[in-house]
């Protein structure tokens, strides 16, 4: 094979895998699609509570809503952030107003690491709260429980330091 048919050959194949970077906005799409999901349960969730606030004042069960709308919109965001990430990182560098940059700072990933990092985080944040939402639910009998919900506790206090620790 000749040098002019090799690099014609290797540029073609190189040309091929640059434009194959637009597949990904396959999941991109997905992950608006899934937020918009997430948010029209979070719509219902409100309209539950709203009905139940009316019919019920107060009770566990409006906690209940409360916890799970937290827990709705923190799914979202990690959908919304992982979905702007993944384009920012594989199809193109967003824009953002100048004015608007400050705001969009903790959106801008340079890395795979940086973005497993802030996933992470929101994560554990996701996991927090659903486990506070489990406490709150939980019955206590006896002495065996009141030391699970506070080793619980402990956890929960734990992986809040973790995640404000600095490298």
């Amino acid at each position: 094979m000749t040098n002019k048919k090799k690099y014609y050959l290797e540029n073609q194949i190189e040309s091929i895998l640059w434009q194959s970077r637009f597949l990904v906005l396959i999941p991109v799409i997905v992950g608006v699609l899934i937020f918009l999901v997430l948010l029209l349960g979070i719509l219902i969730k409100l309209y539950k509570l709203l009905q139940q606030f009316v019919t019920h004042w107060f009770n566990e069960e409006i906690i209940s809503f409360v916890i799970s709308i937290i827990d709705i919109s923190l799914l979202a965001m990690i959908v919304l952030m992982f979905t702007w990430w993944i384009y920012e990182l594989f199809v193109d560098e967003i824009d953002v107003e100048d004015d608007h940059k400050s705001k969009a700072k903790t959106l801008i990933v340079k890395d795979i690491d940086e973005l497993k990092e802030k996933v992470g985080k929101v994560i554990i944040i996701l996991l927090i709260v659903r486990l506070f939402k489990q406490i709150l639910m939980y019955k206590v009998f006896d002495i065996k429980d009141i030391l699970i919900l506070a080793l619980s506790i402990l956890v929960l206090a734990l992986s809040l330091k973790f995640i404000s620790w600095k490298k």
